[in-house]
């Protein structure tokens, strides 16, 4: 209700503009014109202009999210990040460049784009720190980035950028005016952000139990095999086992989203490896 009295305040004013003023000057009535409808016929000239004000507060509701607040978190995030972060996490990179590209042609859902990545770093970094625990329960993204900032796990200061920038994007997803540029400059400081959170997940990651060397053709035996992929789906009634056979690409694609589902792998065996029986 808040959102379409301050979308359609224009309509509103003049239509009461109006009402008002035939009050006043409608054939029966005795009231005359007078200096009241003069001024009434001074809002009707008005009224276009007023749909050029967009910093309206009605209670905690915004019309337009404040240029200031958009380079506060840009000063903030300048002193906290690395912003050379790009470099050393290439893996990030085509994310970040969906995000912008995005910002091309929809500005909001861009912001929208990198809430949910912020989002989803996040809850790697905290599932990467709490081995062994279920995560069933849904945790907002505020009360994530307090609990590894509490931890000790990410800075605080990173914490609480990260906070206010999921903020911004929240806001300007529920209908909050945001400037172009400043809609840029969030997704500039937000990527920032995921750079720099990425560098704490790469610190958190599982690490290997065992490493060796191997050749170059040991590479192409793997890439061109076939994997067979046992996995389990607990269903109340009858639980199942699926055993899937996909190449290197079919497996990178199960893999990004199995997580996704009631479904978790319990083997993942090579078979088919040229030069081996």
């Amino acid at each position: 209700m808040k959102k379409f009295l301050v979308t359609n305040l224009w309509w509103i004013t003049l239509a009461v503009a109006l009402i008002l003023l035939i009050a006043h000057t409608i054939p029966y009535n005795p009231v005359k014109v007078d200096h009241v409808s003069v001024i009434l016929l001074l809002v009707i000239f008005l009224s276009p202009f007023i749909s050029a004000i967009k910093k309206i507060k009605i209670g905690d509701f915004e019309a337009e999210i404040d240029p200031n607040e958009v380079q506060k978190i840009r000063d903030e995030v300048s002193k906290v990040a690395d912003t050379d972060r790009a470099e050393q996490l290439p893996e990030i990179e085509n994310t970040i460049k969906n995000i912008k590209a995005l910002a091309e042609s929809d500005p909001v859902l861009a912001l929208a784009k990198l809430r949910m990545e912020l989002e989803k770093i996040l809850n790697h970094i905290y599932r990467a720190t709490h081995k062994g625990e279920r995560h069933d329960h849904f945790i907002p993204v505020g009360k994530l980035a307090h609990t590894l900032y509490s931890k000790e796990l990410i800075p605080k200061d990173v914490a609480r950028t990260t906070r206010e920038v999921v903020s911004i994007c929240n806001r300007a997803m529920h209908g909050e005016d945001i400037r172009e540029k400043d809609a840029e400059s969030v997704i500039e400081s937000g990527s920032i952000l995921l750079y720099e959170l990425s560098s704490y997940l790469d610190e958190y990651k599982y690490k290997p139990t065992e490493s060796k060397e191997v050749g170059r053709d040991d590479i192409e035996k793997y890439v061109k095999a076939n994997y067979r992929v046992t996995t389990l789906v607990p269903l109340e009634n009858n639980p199942v086992k699926n055993v899937y056979v996909v190449d290197q690409e079919e497996l990178d694609e199960f893999l990004e989203g199995y997580n996704e589902y009631a479904e978790f792998i319990i083997e993942i065996v090579p078979i088919n490896i040229t030069g081996e029986s």
